[in-house]
């Protein structure tokens, strides 16, 4: 690849807690990667995203292709909506940086722009990772103090189980959209279907599991003896007798002729 032709490579990332504390999500960074792009006359970036949350940049395998690009010269500048984004740590920031020196490689951040070749960029930037780590680190200590407080006082705190809604801090109810996919769950069950047999017809059917990938018996399982599903279902009275099985290609899914597991 010719120096001209190098590209620019837009990294985003966001975990749970951050995104419930600062409000940040991946297509927030991704508008501002592009706009920021385009002020400073750089080439549409290259965004890549990454799924994980690691503490080291070797258990990020899309940002560790990243560092492996700049050292190969392939990239121009990286762009970040904030430093914390790509780094979690000051040890990890310092050590990236001098390789992105050493490729002539800039690091363009959102709120800034930092030049790590020059000695004012290099403290700027080791003081700006400093500083993120350290927001990053009270964000993490007001979450877990937030979560501790909320269990002395009863309270349960995350996702709605699968097929439920929540309706109060610790009430809840069948949700509009995937509801009637567990309240059939849960009659197929009763009708004596296996929970092996119950994942293969809804992967069959198309339908999406709690995590929106496939369905398995662990994951079935897990649904159909969760307590507050349970609990929901007894006063639903579990899936009513004139409800449409769903429809797959070896049968329906409350299909009595199978034995349990």
């Amino acid at each position: 690849m010719q120096p001209n032709e190098r590209e620019v490579i837009g990294y985003v990332r966001v975990s749970t807690d951050e995104q419930r504390e600062l409000g940040l999500s991946i297509a927030a960074q991704e508008a501002q990667i592009h706009e920021h792009a385009r002020i400073l006359g750089l080439p549409a970036p290259r965004i890549l995203r990454e799924a994980e949350s690691a503490k080291s940049i070797e258990n990020r395998p899309v940002f560790s292709s990243v560092l492996g690009a700049i050292q190969r010269g392939e990239v121009r500048a990286l762009m970040v909506w904030r430093l914390d984004r790509a780094f979690r740590n000051t040890r990890d920031a310092l050590a990236a940086a001098a390789e992105m020196t050493s490729a002539g490689c800039q690091l363009v951040e959102m709120t800034e722009i930092v030049d790590t070749v020059t000695p004012d960029g290099e403290f700027l930037f080791t003081l700006k990772a400093a500083l993120s780590q350290r927001e990053r680190k009270l964000i993490g200590l007001r979450t877990r103090m937030a979560l501790a407080h909320a269990k002395t006082l009863g309270i349960k705190l995350g996702r709605a189980p699968f097929g439920l809604i929540r309706i109060k801090q610790n009430q809840f109810g069948l949700a509009p959209e995937t509801g009637e996919t567990l309240a059939k769950m849960f009659a197929a069950r009763r009708a004596g279907r296996a929970y092996r047999d119950i994942a293969e017809d809804l992967n069959a059917a198309g339908i999406a599991g709690p995590n929106g990938g496939r369905w398995s018996t662990t994951t079935v399982y897990g649904v159909l003896t969760n307590k507050e599903v349970l609990e929901v279902l007894a006063n639903t009275s579990g899936a009513p007798a004139n409800q449409t099985p769903i429809t797959t290609p070896s049968g329906t899914l409350n299909r009595e002729t199978e034995t349990p597991l």
